[in-house]
């Protein structure tokens, strides 16, 4: 019975996985990121309409028994609420449509891949192959917008599109080898410094830290300790290799004034500080809606903290935050439940926290892997629980 079920799931998963790459293909193509600011971006929307409508599809014919538990019981919440929001502040219906889109296909994406984790085997799981085939595809178009902007715009290119690599790597770390885990975090250390991007670079380590240390912890070793060393001391090399090549570019990147101007986030958090002191309480408590930050500063804030504070109000903020203590409260219940997932586990929780600090997650179509990714562990947990004939504490929020 349960082959039969892994072969059906098959064709679901594959059917996902072409639709977001044909998304992915027509995203960079359009992306002010890899050079082409001002392109027409409908066509990605409209495969991400596609993702979304597929899954709404999925959905009731596969889903069966599901425990509303962290972290979706708070995205769940956080969709009805930035839709209430945006709606009553009267959001163009394509800025209602798009960023309610978002919010719900971070449910449905938890949702997914919860349910295809129940349909799989440990060792022979098609979900992983497909996320294989996917970051190595984020790893070539990272560094091939390097040289490509490099060579038709005649700059150093900055490519947030490496975020969707890092957030694959906890993904990858599930289930692989130590052998496999050192490559692919070499590739990883490359692949982020050829994107140039200051929160990657920031990130990465930390991610590796979460990983070496965990282990550490789990196996009462300090080996791993002499590893990150190695790795860090790796990445600092490369590092300075690339800003040799680059004459200073990511030493001017990391330069004192530039952390301080953060790119000119720190007159974005200025103004909205400032404008958040002049609201009534209100409007402080409920949000001004997902529009009203572009207009103010032509683009999103780059603090997702501060974001949902103005966008979505004190109720919003205070949401989020469940959320990320959600990630944080999970990674330590599956410490002690389950500790083989919990490097993976950290590494996505330092990733999100870094992202809430200089970018975005929830705002982002990153965020289809960052929230997909808790519904695969949460079924990963209740797979190795059942299958070592442990009484399982899934039901329970964590």
């Amino acid at each position: 019975m349960r082959e039969n079920k892994e072969k059906t799931f098959i064709l679901p998963v594959i059917v996902l996985f072409v639709l977001y790459l044909l998304f992915t293909v027509a995203d960079l193509s359009t992306s002010a990121q890899s050079g082409y600011r001002g392109a027409d971006r409908s066509g990605a929307h409209r495969y991400l309409l596609m993702v979304t409508g597929f899954l709404i599809v999925y959905l009731p014919f596969n889903v069966r028994d599901l425990k509303i538990r962290q972290p979706v019981s708070s995205l769940i919440v956080l969709l009805v609420w930035t839709v209430y929001v945006n709606f009553i502040n009267n959001v163009s219906i394509w800025g209602l449509l798009v960023q309610g889109n978002m919010s719900f296909l971070w449910v449905l994406s938890y949702i997914f891949f919860e349910t295809a984790r129940s349909s799989e085997e440990k060792d022979k799981s098609f979900v992983r192959k497909m996320i294989f085939i996917l970051a190595a595809f984020y790893a070539v178009a990272t560094i091939y917008y390097f040289f490509d902007i490099m060579m038709r715009k005649d700059r150093i290119p900055v490519l947030n599109v490496v975020y969707y690599g890092m957030a694959l790597l906890p993904w990858l770390f599930i289930n692989s080898s130590k052998k496999t885990k050192a490559v692919i975090t070499v590739i990883a250390l490359v692949v982020v410094v050829f994107s140039m991007k200051r929160g990657a670079i920031i990130a990465l380590p930390l991610m590796i830290l979460a990983n070496y240390f965990v282990q550490g912890k789990i196996e009462n070793s300090n080996k791993n300790m002499l590893k990150l060393v190695l790795v860090i001391i790796l990445f600092f090399v490369a590092v300075m290799i690339a800003n040799n090549l680059t004459g200073g570019f990511l030493t001017d990147r990391f330069s004192g004034e530039e952390i301080e101007s953060g790119s000119g986030r720190s007159e974005q958090i200025g103004l909205i500080t400032r404008l958040l002191g002049e609201k009534d309480f209100v409007d402080l408590f409920i949000g001004s809606g997902c529009e009203k930050s572009i207009q103010i500063l032509g683009t999103g804030i780059h603090n997702e903290w501060l974001n949902f504070l103005y966008c979505y109000g004190i109720i919003g903020f205070i949401i989020y935050a469940v959320l990320i203590i959600g990630f944080i409260r999970k990674s330590f219940y599956v410490l002690k439940t389950v500790p083989e997932l919990a490097p993976a586990c950290f590494m996505m929780t330092a990733l999100y926290l870094v992202l809430s600090m200089v970018s975005t997650g929830y705002g982002g179509y990153v965020g289809f892997w960052l929230f997909g990714f808790w519904g695969y562990v949460n079924a990963e947990i209740e797979h190795r629980t059942e299958n070592s004939g442990e009484e399982t504490q899934y039901e329970i929020v964590q």
